[in-house]
């Protein structure tokens, strides 16, 4: 906890947290209260201007939130602040998580433990396994080999490259910038991994080529 948190002007909240890069701005579980999610140095803060009160045990349900849905770790000695141990900051999946941890219940859990999930747009099952031999890489694949579900695939893997910043490998693997495993992060990702459309797949995978031409895409 930094001293002297409820006296901060926002100058003094972009200095000590870093940039806002979510927002949420109304909590309906806590007085429609405005939340935002700070980073700094790799470091993720939580953060309202809002002084109702119990409002710091409500950051503190959003901070373990982020630990129990994202594997993130607590930062010593803070009530708001929290960290992935490979030590990048992963901001494009830490919105989605970010938006989970305030908009759902305090005690909300992923039901399902496996990583797997029904295709929204067919009725293929979306299944992902860890590679034992690649460290921090995940195979994607449907329950179907046929040149149609191999199209859906595509469009999935692109899916968890635009939502996860993930990167895209060999035979439909996928892995995080790091190279370390967050599954946690799969299981968030895989309901937004399905909702890519064409237009948007053939997007992300333009943007893959190029990426691997050594270009950047800004």
């Amino acid at each position: 906890m930094q001293k002297g948190d409820d006296l901060m002007r926002p100058i003094e909240v972009l200095e000590t947290y870093g940039n806002c890069v979510s927002l949420v701005p109304i909590d309906k579980h806590f007085y429609d209260v405005s939340i935002g999610l700070y980073l700094k140095q790799n470091t993720y803060s939580i953060w309202t201007y809002n002084k109702t009160e119990y409002v710091t045990q409500r950051i503190i349900e959003i901070r373990n939130q982020l630990i129990y849905l994202g594997g993130l770790s607590q930062t010593s000695n803070t009530y708001n602040q929290v960290f992935y141990n490979c030590n990048l900051s992963h901001i494009k999946p830490s919105k989605y998580l970010f938006s989970q941890s305030v908009n759902k219940p305090y005690n909300f859990r992923h039901k399902d433990t496996s990583l797997g999930i029904k295709d929204s747009k067919s009725d293929y099952r979306i299944i992902v396994n860890k590679i034992p031999s690649i460290k921090g890489s995940y195979k994607v694949t449907l329950n179907s080999h046929s040149h149609k579900a191999q199209t859906r695939l595509n469009m999935i893997i692109a899916g968890f490259v635009k939502y996860g910043g993930m990167v895209k490998g060999e035979d439909n693997s996928i892995s995080f910038e790091c190279r370390n495993e967050h599954t946690e992060l799969i299981k968030l990702l895989l309901p937004y991994s399905r909702n890519l459309t064409i237009r948007e797949s053939d997007s992300e995978r333009g943007q893959m080529t190029t990426q691997t031409l050594g270009f950047s895409q800004i």
